[in-house]
């Protein structure tokens, strides 16, 4: 379900990263206080390349704004955008995450789906299956992709896999994965798992 309300910043359109003029709306602030946040190190973010422009990932004004007791209603319409790339998607679970508060699912059969999808929405979390299709070695050359991609890289990356071990695991992780979940994996577990993961809360 997404919330819009009347003078509420959208960043639910695909926007992991915000701009200084973002940030100054959503916590009702001048942009030159941002910039003052950004300068002297309070909120994180990072430059742009050959500009003078700032950037800031959403998590990290989320931890800003909670450390510093600012409200995150601004921020209660957003959706979660959740990419899964998986040939075998379990039945069920992408209207049963979506039928949770503030999930928005795609998923697509191919890495290459994948690539695109990703791309255009933008997901704050990936869930790549590892299968017959979807092997650990092209798994990591999704990771490296999106890790290489600015407005992708702060995307946290779920590798579905079955029979576990923690070699794999540990493989994976050192690959560029944030989390390995078991299949068949469930909506609920799946969505316990990105909240465990992702300091996020929109």
């Amino acid at each position: 379900m997404t919330i819009v309300q009347e003078n509420r910043p959208n960043v639910s359109n695909g926007k992991t990263v915000l701009t200084t003029g973002d940030v100054a709306r959503i916590c009702h602030v001048a942009s030159r206080t941002v910039t003052k946040w950004f300068d002297t190190g309070r909120l994180r973010g990072y430059r742009i390349p050959g500009s003078r422009d700032r950037r800031i990932p959403l998590e990290h004004l989320v931890a800003f704004m909670k450390a510093n007791n600012m409200p995150t209603s601004a921020l209660d319409g957003a959706a979660r955008k959740v990419l899964v790339i998986d040939p075998d998607v379990p039945e069920g679970v992408s209207s049963e995450l979506e039928s949770i508060e503030n999930y928005e699912v795609r998923t697509t059969a191919t890495c290459f789906e994948g690539g695109l999808a990703a791309r255009e929405i933008l997901p704050h979390v990936i869930v790549i299956a590892l299968t017959d299709e979807i092997s650990a070695s092209k798994a990591g050359e999704i990771a490296r992709s999106v890790r290489a991609h600015d407005l992708l890289k702060d995307a946290r990356l779920f590798a579905a896999v079955s029979g576990l071990t923690p070699k794999s695991r540990q493989r994976l992780l050192a690959g560029g994965f944030d989390r390995c979940v078991l299949t068949p994996y469930t909506a609920k577990n799946l969505a316990e798992a990105i909240e465990e993961t992702m300091d996020l809360v929109i």
